[in-house]
């Protein structure tokens, strides 16, 4: 149960207000540092900057969230470039560290469905109670990585007997990987996995 001395968790969290391109000096450092949809809003001289400030105030992980567009994995591409060369350690989704593996006009995002309020679907005039929302993010750590497994790229492709999944690799590369009921376990596992998931 929450609370309980068995499996309890104690955070604290402080919110602070304000520009993110002026308004980080004076922070202390903090276990997890999250900032979504942000890089968006910054002008793109500014980003390397605001990248460097936020690193140096995490102490273990810098999580970046970002729209899953084109554009948004260019700025996760180019955070993780310098996040790296400042020495941090890739957590998610990449399974390694070296260079992305998938080139233009292919970009890396993901998917969840996520409800909508009744204020949301009146702004947006929707009737479905849900939306995709596509993102692309980065964890980075001052912690190397345990040994990482294999990440789907993009939504299963299934048909009688077989799945076939992209997947990003600890070696460094992409592509697809077929699997069929004669594969067994192997199989089993691969149409259970869905876009996001790692896959050993």
């Amino acid at each position: 149960s929450f609370g309980s001395e068995a499996g309890a968790i104690a955070a604290r969290a402080s919110w602070v207000a304000g520009d993110a391109t002026i308004d980080l000096d004076g922070l202390d450092p903090a276990d997890l540092i999250s900032v979504a949809y942000v890089l968006d809003e910054i002008a793109p001289a500014s980003l390397p900057k605001l990248v460097d400030r936020l690193w140096r105030l995490t102490a273990d992980t810098l999580l970046i969230v970002e729209p899953g567009t084109p554009a948004g994995w260019q700025r996760i591409l180019a955070a993780r470039r310098q996040l790296i060369e400042a020495g941090a350690h890739v957590s998610a989704p990449c399974p390694h560290e070296a260079p992305c593996p998938l080139a233009p006009p292919d970009w890396c995002h993901f998917s969840r469905r996520v409800a909508r309020s009744r204020l949301h679907r009146l702004a947006k005039d929707a009737d479905v109670p849900w939306e995709d929302e596509k993102f692309i993010y980065l964890a980075a750590s001052r912690l190397p990585a345990p040994a990482r497994a294999s990440r789907v790229i993009a939504p299963p492709k299934g048909g009688s007997g077989k799945v076939v999944l992209k997947l990003c690799q600890p070696n460094g590369h992409a592509g697809e990987r077929l699997s069929s009921r004669r594969d067994g376990d192997v199989f089993k596992a691969a149409r259970r996995a869905d876009w996001g998931d790692t896959l050993g």
